[in-house]
This record gives C-alpha cells, structure tokens and sequence, in this order.
C-alpha cells in the first residue's frame, strides 16, 4: 500500500494572487473548493492510498476536516518532504503529491502507481508526451524536455520507497526547482547529456540509467501516463480558468 504525501505550502504571490488574495496556493477556489481538496479528494478515490498528509498551513484545516491529516510544511521543499516522514511505517510506499493538480483523480494515479510497481521502481517519476497534453488540453502551456521518443513534460507527482528518500531529497529538490525551465533542468546531467538532450537523441531509457546511478543502485523508473492531467499544475490564471471550467463540468456529468 502507498501512503500519499501532498505538498501544499507554496505561497500564493504569483499570478494566482488576480485569482484570489489568500495566503497559499493550495487555498486558492477552484469550482468552489480549495485547489488542494481537489486532489485529496482523488487520493482518497483511490485503491492504493492508505493514508494521506497535507504539508500545508494551518489555514487549511476547515477545508481539510475529515479528508487528510494535516502538518506544517518546513521551510524549504527538502525540509517539507524530511518533516513528511516522521512517524510513518517504513513499510509504506511514498507517494508525493503538489497540491496544485486539481484535474488529477483516483483512477489516473492507480494507472501510475500499478505502472511503477509493476515496473520494480525505487522511485518512480511520470512522464507526459506533448500530443498527449495537446490533443486533451489544446493550447495549453507546459515546459517540454525533447527526448528520441518525443517532447515529455514532467508529472507532479512521484512514487518512492522509504529507503530511498535520503539519497534522493537533495536531487528532488534540484529537480524541482529546474521543472520549469529546460536549461536549467538539463544541467543537472552533466555536459554529455546536455548535448543530448540538445540534439534530442537521449532517451527515457537513458534518463533511468542516469538516475540509477545517482542513487547508488537505486531502480528509478520514468512512467509514460497516458493522462496529461498529472502535468498539468495550476500556477497562472490561464491554468485556473482551464481548472474551473473541466471541473465544474465534471461536477455537473
């Protein structure tokens, strides 16, 4: 079984704040809850979670009553993740979640969470190819890394054994920050793999092996998902009003 962690104590002082003028973005409205309820409600929708914790901030725990423990996140993203595994079952399976994936639901993160188990991960990261996102969401903005299988966005989530996380709270917190930008994110692999990824001949295949290394033996996994809504995060009022519009749509099906 997999216990979920959602990561939800980003401040709201981006473009969200046109949006609403709360503190952080996981309390910003969409369809009429906060962001972040949105994916603990699909976390509970789902087989494999067991147990869900909000890293989030105290303001949310009238939205949260009944749905998820709630705890203070920690100063900076690794700080968060080192906090979120005090006192849980070194047994469980992690799985990490941004609060601002409100498209996400419960059968989109089984798809990904029995893909990565499947596959014998010790951390498991989604993928999302470009066509996918734009046949789905026409016109919609994402950051594309172009690999030989194609132009991929990174998912906002990820699967990890206990074990595993003091290797990798460091590197998840690089890769974190880069998502954003492709330079920045091909950096992190070293001039060889610059050029590839410059020249598009790396592949997903490679990235594992990459990774593996990085964690000393570790068997890391890039899940292909077929559901662009794990890459879709919520952090300009174009995503909002996409959220807004599916959602409400999907309440009254």
């Amino acid at each position: 079984m997999v216990h979920a962690i959602v990561l939800a104590g980003g401040p709201n002082t981006g473009p969200l704040r046109e949006v609403a003028e709360v503190a952080f973005e996981a309390e910003v409205p969409v369809a009429g809850k906060a962001m972040v309820v949105w994916v603990v409600e699909a976390l509970r929708q789902s087989e494999w979670v067991r147990g869900i914790r909000v890293m989030g901030p105290a303001s949310l725990a009238p939205a949260l009553e009944g749905l998820a423990e709630l705890r203070e996140p920690g100063a900076t993203f690794a700080g968060t993740m080192l906090r979120s595994l005090e006192g849980l079952e070194a047994s469980d399976q992690l799985l990490f979640v941004t609060g601002d994936v409100p498209l996400v639901t419960g059968p989109m993160i089984d798809r990904f969470v029995s893909a990565a188990v499947e596959a014998g991960a010790d951390l498991a990261a989604p993928v999302v190819l470009r066509e996918v996102c734009e046949r789905a969401y026409p016109g919609v903005h994402r950051t594309y890394v172009r690999l030989r299988e194609g132009a991929v966005t990174m998912g906002n989530l990820f699967l990890a054994r206990p074990w595993v996380m003091p290797q990798v709270i460091e590197g998840v917190q690089r890769l974190y920050d880069a998502r954003k930008n492709p330079l920045r994110l091909a950096g992190l692999f070293g001039p060889g793999m610059i050029f590839r990824l410059l020249t598009r001949s790396a592949s997903l295949r490679e990235l594992e092996a990459y990774f593996s290394r990085r964690l000393g033996g570790a068997r890391g996994v890039a899940v292909v998902s077929p559901d662009p809504e794990i890459g879709i995060d919520v952090d300009k009022v174009s995503d909002w009003r996409l959220a807004e519009e599916r959602l409400a749509r999907r309440a009254n099906a």
